[in-house]
């Protein structure tokens, strides 16, 4: 026979719950959680390319001592110049062209995939849910050590399950000697019950109670609640059928903050005035002073900027973050390596930039990736790549000597 043996019926009132569930709370959270993923993949404006006006043949003056001939060739040269101009304005828009309708596809299809993934997103948010709108689910009899509640005649605790949101009415069977037992073990806060909701047809009804403890699941044996108004509707459909409600600290930040009603930040956008045209690996490099010693803070890409222009440096306040061509430049070597070696390495030049105490010696360029990103530098595999303004990494500043 286990430590105790647990039978749980519950008390067949026609008002079952002391309070209504508070759905309400819990389909806003879900309408948060929904808002706060289809977000991500929401219809960003693409910009439509505009095609470029043709050039139009403007009538040559002959020259003085020009022949005829001669003349007639210039002409003819200048007109099959402007028709492949023309011609490659036309390969230029299609070409453009084809990339905005791609664009646009790929968006409706990310977003199309992400609205057909969102039940599955909603329910791993759902046990989160459930503890905020619903509170800790708690066994009253055994909250306070009030065995006042417990009918030893009966071998019944007359109890309920309880959080500060509503409670549900229970008889709990165990007989006298397991009832001394547990109350005797000053381990009564560590029976904890864990009430599962299952999930049909957009509603969510209590089908089962276990208590847990001392790391052991006791099942609990329950009444049909079908026939109470135990149920709620749930706003959205969600992809698991057994939903937990239990003890359960939130780790969603994004909930927590809704909570406290901090809002989600916004991405920051790239600043175009202060992000540059990527240029040509052959463009001449002009001699630049670094940063040598730079700050361990990582920032994000509109901070970097702003550190380098407030920077003031050997008496100098012209400093600004490197392309990413001049990045390039100061590499010691590339090597053939990946960050799952964990060197410790730096194939950057330390007469430059020390940088050999940094695990992931990321440094940020100030060269923009199509307008919508950003090039870094990684150091550690002598690699370029492009991220979202909003990561942060090293800076290390420069001006032109």
């Amino acid at each position: 026979m286990k430590i105790f043996q647990i039978l749980i019926t519950l008390m067949l009132f026609t008002n079952l719950f002391a309070g209504s569930i508070p759905v309400n709370k819990v389909n806003e959270l879900l309408s948060f959680k929904k808002k706060i993923y289809l977000d991500k993949y929401a219809k960003k404006s693409i910009k439509k390319p505009i095609k470029q006006n043709y050039k139009v043949f403007k009538e040559l003056k002959r020259g003085l001592f020009e022949k005829t001939l001669a003349f007639k060739q210039r002409v003819q040269k200048e007109k099959l110049k402007i028709e492949r101009s023309n011609r490659n304005i036309d390969l230029a828009y299609e070409k453009s062209l084809k990339k905005y309708k791609n664009s646009l596809k790929s968006q409706e299809l990310k977003l199309q995939k992400a609205k057909e993934n969102l039940p599955n997103y909603l329910s791993k948010s759902l046990n989160d849910i459930l503890n905020i709108a619903l509170g800790t689910p708690i066994i009253e009899a055994l909250k306070d050590n009030d065995a006042s509640q417990y009918n030893a005649d009966d071998e019944v605790f007359i109890t309920k399950i309880s959080s500060n949101k509503f409670s549900i009415p229970i008889h709990l069977q165990m007989s006298v000697s397991d009832a001394q037992k547990l109350y005797k073990s000053k381990h009564l806060k560590d029976v904890q019950p864990i009430v599962l909701f299952e999930y049909s047809d957009n509603n969510l009804y209590i089908s089962e109670v276990i208590v847990k403890y001392k790391k052991k699941k006791y099942s609990v044996a329950i009444s049909d609640l079908k026939d109470y108004d135990t149920s709620f509707k749930l706003k959205y459909r969600v992809s698991d059928t057994i939903i937990k409600w239990t003890k359960h600290k939130s780790t969603d930040k994004d909930l927590n903050n809704y909570l406290k009603g901090i809002k989600p930040k916004k991405e920051t956008p790239i600043s175009l005035k202060d992000a540059t045209r990527e240029e040509p690996k052959t463009a001449i490099i002009k001699p630049l002073s670094w940063q040598k010693q730079i700050s361990k803070k990582r920032y994000t890409f509109n901070e970097a900027t702003q550190y380098c222009k407030n920077l003031t440096l050997n008496k100098h306040k012209d400093w600004r973050v490197p392309k990413i061509n001049e990045l390039r430049s100061i590499l010691k070597k590339i090597p053939i390596l990946s960050r799952t070696t964990q060197t410790k390495k730096t194939y950057i030049d330390s007469s430059l930039i020390k940088a050999s105490s940094l695990r992931y010696p990321n440094f940020w360029s100030s060269t923009a990736y199509k307008n919508s990103a950003i090039y870094y530098m990684m150091f550690d595999i002598g690699g370029s790549s492009h991220t979202k303004a909003s990561d942060k990494y090293y800076v290390s500043c420069v001006r032109e000597k």
